[in-house]
């Protein structure tokens, strides 16, 4: 919209299909709008619709009108009012400009001071933000938008935190700690750490069994007989074999062949030779020497040594240790267990190898002494091996199976599945984005936004002081027996605001906006009046503190429909002299809409300048309802006239004990009026100085006299009286009644 500079109501030219308002055209001159525009409408002729046309153009809301579409219509609304610049007109959709005006009326009260009798916290704030001004709107904004900019921050923040929390578990790992996991290249390894055990516990009898069978394989070598290995025998197994070989067809044969032979050779005998059982020749020391290492070939202890030793290279040899433990490693690494053997296996072989090696060696000549070493060696790997890993396993795996231990490696696995996450896509860029919005919020929004608070703050604490001074003046204007006290602002950002108080004269009783039924509160001790009273009081400092007063138009609607008659008299004084800003300008027009006949007649009395008085009436026979002209004397003030004058007699005959002496001049008035209608100038009857003219215009001088003698002692209109009436004396208050009513026959 395009706003200029404010121009004033002059005409309204059309409206067409808005409530009541079906058809009125109002282009007659009579219909003119002046800056203190009165207009009386009875109930249900179409004052409310007028205030939300006016409503309407002052915010651009369309709503207002379209809303309030004639019944049983289907043509395009349409309304054009006219200013003393252009028209401004509503074409059924939009406004083609906007006008600045400031409108009072049960609407007001309701949308900013209270509603259902309740003044809660969201009118108070409504009620700070008239308070502050445009000034104060000024730094809300700056605070609301950089509040705004927090709560957008904090919304995305929750985003990603909310879309974190139903993607995974965050009684497992919360999304702050989550964010701050580093990266971790070995993540997969604990996750296979993690389903080993899993996988282990679910396995746990097979387990068990390849534990056993490893134990068992491992303690075999107790099998070998260390102590018969450490025999010896001197055996010249070689001579024997050579000899054999030369001599004979075949060794096995051989060797039986020997072996009986022997049972037959004959014992030395005192000295001589013995003589050998094949051949009878006497043994030489070379032959004996062979015979007797046959002797101890074919001996017992032989034979049980070098089957000892035969043995024992089958139980080395044999016992395929590293083999086995491999392939029970193997399977137990199916199974979720993963045996650690580091130089395990490569200990066992070479000791293995040793131990192979000194028994070849043994076989071979059954004199050799065998080194143990490498049997102490092998057995002390296997011993210690089976100490520390297979023992613990095997107990930790024949325990029953604890549900606890199965729940905590679950639960490790879904902790580092999460993490594994946190450096993968999005999550890498949700954290990232994340970061980038704690860094805002620190660095730039946070201190914007207190900041933004504090200047509120400061500016609302100075204007509160000066606001409670003018709110309480309007307040005792009015004649209520309240004051506000206590405003404030709160002091933090997120304390409620607890903006006045209410102190009651008659007891200096204080009491606060809200609380329950039981106490003391704003909806159980103020009367419907005096809450309407306290709304136009409100309404007046917002006028008051508005900047550019003099471009702007203020409009009431019934704004007294529940005060007394002082209380109406009090509010037209106000709205005479009171709307006023602190640079002393004034409003561009005031337009006041009342369904009260007095309440017209007190505007007629205490507005003596540029005013005009309309009328809004519903036409049944043109269906619509109309603006119309007024004629406020002929149509409000006659019977008044006449009746006031009727007091005047009885006062004079004593029927009455008294009169008010400010009547005098408005009667004077009311007379001069009549009679000399069609003469006075208009500008004359708005002014207010009709008497005046009479005097210079058409008076004799002795009329003239008796008028300047009759006034001195009253008052003129709101003028002080140069003495008051109550100083007065009866027979004196009498002599002004007849000089008044001389006059009145005079003219």
């Amino acid at each position: 919209f395009l706003i200029r500079n404010q121009i004033m109501i002059t005409k309204i030219i059309y409206i067409k299909k808005v409530g009541r308002f079906s058809n009125f055209c109002g282009k007659s001159d009579e219909l003119s709008f002046k800056k203190n525009t009165f207009i009386f409408g009875k109930n249900t002729q179409g004052k409310s619709t007028f205030t939300a046309i006016l409503r309407s153009m002052a915010s651009g809301n369309a709503d207002f009108v379209i809303g309030r579409k004639s019944f049983d219509t289907t043509a395009d609304q349409n309304v054009v009012i006219e200013t003393d610049d252009e028209q401004i007109i509503f074409d059924g959709k939009i406004w083609n400009k906007e006008l600045n005006i400031k409108i009072f009326d049960s609407r007001y009260i309701s949308e900013n001071i209270y509603s259902d009798d309740y003044l809660d916290k969201n009118k108070q704030n409504k009620i700070a933000t008239i308070i502050l001004g445009k000034k104060g709107k000024t730094l809300e904004k700056e605070y609301e938008e950089a509040k705004q900019k927090l709560d957008e921050n904090k919304k995305a923040k929750t985003d990603i935190t909310n879309q974190y929390n139903r993607t995974f578990y965050k009684n497992i790992l919360d999304f702050q700690s989550f964010r701050k996991k580093e990266e971790n290249p070995n993540i997969d390894d604990d996750i296979a750490k993690i389903n080993a055990n899993l996988q282990a516990v679910k396995n746990q009898q097979s387990i068990k069994n390849l534990l056993e069978r490893l134990s068992v394989d491992i303690n075999r070598f107790d099998e070998i007989n260390i102590d018969k290995l450490c025999d010896t025998l001197e055996v010249k197994q070689k001579e024997i074999k050579d000899h054999i070989l030369e001599n004979l067809k075949t060794e096995k044969g051989a060797l039986r062949f020997l072996a009986t032979g022997l049972n037959f050779l004959k014992e030395k005998i005192s000295g001589k030779r013995r003589s050998c059982v094949f051949c009878g020749q006497v043994l030489e020391t070379q032959a004996e020497n062979l015979i007797n290492a046959y002797s101890t070939l074919f001996s017992k202890a032989y034979e049980t040594l070098i089957s000892e030793v035969r043995n024992s290279l089958l139980i080395i040899r044999q016992w395929n240790i590293e083999q086995e433990i491999l392939e029970i490693k193997a399977e137990l690494q199916k199974l979720g267990i993963d045996l650690a053997l580091g130089n395990l296996i490569k200990n066992i072989s070479r000791n293995k190898n040793g131990v192979i090696s000194e028994l070849e060696q043994k076989q071979e000549n059954l004199n050799y002494v065998i080194k143990f070493d490498f049997l102490v060696e092998l057995k002390n790997i296997v011993i210690k091996f089976n100490d520390e890993t297979t023992s613990p396993l095997l107990e930790k795996y024949s325990a029953p199976i604890n549900i606890d231990v199965v729940n905590r490696f679950k639960k490790d696995k879904e902790y580092f599945e999460i993490i594994k996450q946190r450096h993968k896509k999005p999550w890498k860029t949700l954290c990232n984005e994340y970061k980038k919005l704690e860094d805002d919020l620190k660095d730039n929004l946070k201190p914007l936004e207190e900041k933004a608070f504090k200047h509120k703050k400061e500016y609302a604490e100075k204007v509160f002081t000066d606001y409670e001074e003018s709110i309480n003046t309007i307040i005792e204007k009015l004649g209520a027996n309240y004051r506000l006290m206590d405003f404030s602002m709160p002091q933090h950002r997120r304390d409620d605001l607890k903006l006045f108080s209410l102190k009651f004269l008659d007891s200096d009783t204080v009491i606060s906006l809200e609380g329950e039924e039981k106490q003391y509160n704003f909806i159980n001790t103020l009367s419907h009046s005096d809450k309407r009273l306290l709304s136009f009081a409100f309404f007046v400092v917002d006028i008051q503190n508005t900047e550019n007063l003099e471009n702007t138009i203020v409009v009431l609607d019934d704004p007294m429909s529940s005060f007394d008659v002082d209380r109406k008299i009090t509010t037209i004084k106000v709205l005479r002299d009171n709307l006023v800003n602190s640079s002393k300008q004034t409003i561009k027009q005031l337009i006041v809409l009342t369904h009260e006949e007095k309440f017209f007649i007190f505007l007629n009395e205490h507005f003596p300048n540029d005013k005009t008085f309309l009328r809004i009436i519903f036409s049944n026979s043109e269906n619509t309802s109309k603006i119309v002209p007024c004629d406020i004397e002929e149509e409000f003030l006659k019977e008044t006239h006449l009746k006031e004058l009727e007091k005047f007699k009885l006062y004079l005959d004593g029927k009455i004990n008294c009169v008010k002496l400010e009547e005098v001049r408005k009667r004077l008035e009311h007379i001069i009026g009549i009679k000399y209608h069609l003469e006075i100038p208009s500008e004359v009857k708005n002014s207010g100085g009709i008497v005046y003219w009479y005097k210079k215009e058409i008076a004799t001088d002795d009329i003239k006299t008796k008028i300047n003698d009759l006034f001195p002692s009253l008052s003129h209109h709101d003028q002080i009286a140069r003495v008051k009436e109550e100083d007065l004396e009866d027979g004196d208050k009498k002599d002004i009644i007849k000089n008044l009513l001389n006059i009145i026959k005079e003219i």
